[in-house]
């Protein structure tokens, strides 16, 4: 049997968590809200911050293109940030969802950032984790982002 070369299986895998995250947000445009009553004019933040000191995954260029690329094919404007100023509640609110895609290590700054994420979540609005983003290595700095992407009981 012929198994493919380690880096096809990473590419592979790098692809594949930005897909379904895709997939779960064209589920959207059914659960919009009332100011998107046919998942018109979503908008969604793709955030692709590593911290310093964390690992870089070299794929986020390409995971950032498809989903670009997949959000003009159904209507979902993606804008995407390293900067962790976006974490503010008039900022947040002004977007359906927040793609954390494959961001390393404590990409929060401040403890006021950290606090918009919780709000966010807080009033309905949506996190997709992707990949990385699932276990970024903050754990004893905030709890609360295991707690709620890993499903941890607090």
């Amino acid at each position: 049997m012929h198994l493919p070369p380690p880096w096809v299986k990473r590419a592979l895998a790098a692809l594949t968590a930005p897909l379904l995250a895709l997939t779960a947000l064209q589920a959207t445009p059914a659960l919009a809200h009332e100011g998107h009553p046919h998942g018109e004019n979503l908008k969604v933040l793709l955030f692709t911050k590593t911290a310093a000191g964390a690992y870089r995954h070299g794929s986020i260029d390409a995971a950032v293109q498809a989903f670009t690329r997949m959000g003009a094919e159904h209507g979902i404007q993606m804008d995407r940030s390293e900067d962790a100023n976006v974490f503010n509640t008039t900022t947040l609110n002004t977007y359906d969802a927040v793609v954390m895609l494959q961001t390393s290590g404590m990409v929060w700054d401040t403890d006021a950032q950290r606090a918009a994420a919780q709000e966010y979540v807080r009033s309905g609005h949506g996190i997709v984790a992707v990949h990385n983003a699932t276990d970024m290595n903050i754990e004893s700095e905030f709890p609360w982002w295991d707690q709620v992407v890993m499903a941890v009981p607090i």
